[in-house]
């Protein structure tokens, strides 16, 4: 908790300690066209790698691979276009860090991505030899004993009038 509590307050002044360093370097109009074309990249970034990424997870399925590898670039893919909207260019210098192939392959093992049973576990497990299974599902619609009114013909049919 610390550490998140440090990166939301630290990130947003250090990107506001480079933007007024660059800007003093090369000028307001062009600190704000770079911020504008990077923004308009990364939303270019995450329309284009969206479609890719499920052709690449559909085609891997089909293969008979597991389209991990291709589903953890496409998150990579659009986590690095979210960076890019971000105005700032420590943001954008992390985005660039994460469209780079052997940074995502540090980054994948640094972070506990596999589950026990893997991210697509396989079929159910079946039933043992030499027993029928049925699988359904059943709801019990006989009352309680003496939920009904006396004297209604509904609560015992079998009663005479």
């Amino acid at each position: 908790m610390p550490l998140l509590l440090a990166i939301l307050i630290g990130l947003p002044l250090a990107e506001i300690a480079v933007l007024i360093a660059v800007g003093t370097q090369i000028g307001l109009w062009p600190t704000l066209l770079v911020l504008i074309l990077t923004g308009l990249a990364g939303m270019l970034l995450i329309r284009a790698s969206g479609l890719a990424v499920l052709w690449q997870a559909r085609a891997d399925a089909a293969a008979g691979k597991s389209p991990e590898n291709a589903l953890l670039a496409g998150a990579f893919s659009v986590v690095a276009g979210l960076l890019l909207i971000i105005p700032g260019f420590l943001t954008d210098i992390l985005a660039l860090l994460l469209l780079v192939p052997a940074f995502q392959v540090w980054v994948a093992r640094c972070i506990p991505l596999r589950m026990a049973g893997g991210p697509f576990p396989g079929p159910a497990p079946r039933a043992p030899s030499g027993g029928t299974v049925i699988d359904g599902d059943y709801t019990d619609v006989t009352p309680p004993p003496g939920s009904g009114r006396p004297g209604s013909p509904w609560s015992n049919p079998a009663a005479p009038r």
